[in-house]
């Protein structure tokens, strides 16, 4: 069994490590990257779920990867009706979850299997139709100096009052659904390593899925 445990958390890495061990007796092969390689290969695929997650893109998921199962790691689990179609058959784990719920999650997700086998084959293009969020160019540009710079030097950096660049953060904020800085920051650093992003129909800046 390939599993890819993609989470900075070395202690949780290690307690699903432990959780695997002790349910399955299959040799288990663990794998700490998304590489393209990998993705095609795994039977698990272990992430991190932030908060926003359940509003953009996750399309390399469903196109790179073989029938594994998805599972995602969170503090609280979202609506299923308001995932993306090419992660609609996600298993959520939550810092919550007793071991028993766990491994009865896990038992679960994998006798889904063979069910999310024939729904991937219906769905050969899980963005037909796919209601997630996008970001708009000017919220792009809020977004992709965020990291490094405040509201204040973004305004300078970009020559707009400091009022517009301020409104753009918490409108993005909202849009997202992202309570707090923290929230705000795990949401660019996923968004930054992410292959495309999906941007309003009026602006002509479009990073498209790398296929």
């Amino acid at each position: 069994m390939k599993i890819i445990i993609n989470d900075s958390n070395l202690y949780l890495n290690k307690g699903i490590k432990n959780l695997l061990s002790q349910c399955y007796n299959s040799n288990i092969e663990f794998m700490l990257n998304e590489s393209d390689e990998n993705l095609k290969t795994a039977d698990v695929i272990f992430f991190r779920f932030n908060p926003g997650d359940e509003n953009i893109c996750h399309a390399n998921y469903f196109i790179k990867r073989k029938n594994s199962v998805l599972i995602g790691i969170t503090d609280k689990e979202p609506s299923i009706s308001k995932l993306p179609k090419c992660i609609i058959n996600i298993t959520f784990l939550t810092k919550n979850d007793t071991v028993t719920t766990l491994r009865k999650k896990l038992s679960l997700a994998f006798k889904n299997k063979e069910k999310n086998r024939n729904t991937n084959k219906n769905n050969e293009n899980p963005c037909e139709g796919c209601s997630i969020k996008k970001i708009t160019t000017a919220e792009f540009m809020i977004l992709n100096l965020l990291y490094d710079m405040s509201i204040r030097q973004i305004a300078e950096e970009l020559d707009i009052p400091y009022k517009t660049a301020f409104s753009r953060k918490y409108n993005m904020m909202l849009k997202f659904n992202l309570k707090n800085k923290i929230d705000l920051l795990m949401f660019i650093q996923k968004f930054s390593q992410k292959e495309n992003f999906l941007l309003s129909p009026n602006d002509n800046l479009y990073y498209l899925i790398k296929k």
